[in-house]
């Protein structure tokens, strides 16, 4: 049966403080609790077992930092732990940063960036002056260089601007000599279809006339036929007269005799 299991919760309570140096108690009490962690390296079976972590029901300091809450551990960054004891560390070598409202990410930049940690407050107040120095010079070029950025991006933008410019200028004339076009192929459109109409016009009038003449020929034709039916019948009836002719001729040369006697030859015709 696990007999410590307020050890995680004193731990979270004191992690839910949003207080800049809340970390550095939050690490003396730790510590304070486990010793071994003031030694380098993974502590061994025996310290966690004999610790408030092992009576948590734990055998394993990191599994104890990273377990979920409603499973009796810390629910917390085995990385941030190992982040904060390193700071831990350097407060230890060097008691004045504990005077100072400084977090653990800070002392760890101040150490990472120094080949020497300030050993005093002075030296201390003296590598953050030089820092803030350095850190405005860095700004300052930072900002000379984003400046030239800047004006190079301004100078193109500009050129893109007025290249844009020339670009609509082309468009619309472009669009204008479209609208040009268009107006054009409409008209020679309306031109195409009133001279298809006009062709289409000729085409019925030339049917017609061709109609007409074909009428024209049939009637001639006809008439023709007619004429030459009429010539025979005068032929036939001029025939006909020039043989009444000759024998009206040869009836008057007859004397009364002969006359008598052609009368009863025809049967009394004359």
């Amino acid at each position: 049966m696990f007999t410590d299991t307020d050890f995680a919760s004193q731990i979270r309570e004191k992690l839910g403080s949003e207080s800049t140096g809340k970390w550095l108690e939050i690490m003396d009490f730790m510590i304070s609790e486990l010793p071994f962690l003031r030694s380098a390296g993974r502590p061994t079976i025996s310290e966690i077992s004999n610790s408030r972590v092992g009576r948590a029901g734990f055998d394993s300091f990191r599994l104890f930092v990273e377990e979920k809450q409603k499973l009796g551990g810390l629910g917390w960054s085995f990385n941030t732990y190992k982040s904060w004891k390193k700071a831990h560390t350097l407060v230890e070598k060097y008691p004045y940063l504990r005077d100072l409202e400084i977090s653990a990410s800070e002392i760890n930049t101040l150490e990472r960036e120094n080949s020497e940690f300030p050993s005093t407050l002075d030296a201390y107040f003296s590598l953050k002056k030089d820092r803030k120095t350095l850190l405005e010079e860095r700004q300052k070029t930072k900002n000379t260089s984003l400046q030239k950025q800047i004006d190079s991006i301004t100078t193109q933008l500009d050129q893109t601007q007025a290249h844009l410019a020339i670009e609509r200028a082309s468009a619309d004339s472009l669009k204008s000599v479209e609208g040009q076009l268009r107006k054009e192929l409409t008209e020679a459109n309306q031109k195409l279809g009133s001279l298809t109409e006009q062709l289409e016009s000729s085409a019925n009038l030339a049917t017609q006339r061709n109609q007409t003449i074909e009428t024209l020929k049939n009637t001639v034709s006809e008439k023709k036929t007619e004429l030459e039916k009429l010539k025979k019948k005068l032929d036939t009836a001029e025939t006909e007269v020039e043989m009444q002719k000759i024998r009206i001729k040869k009836h008057e040369k007859m004397s009364l005799f002969e006359r008598i006697i052609f009368c009863f030859q025809s049967g009394g015709k004359q």
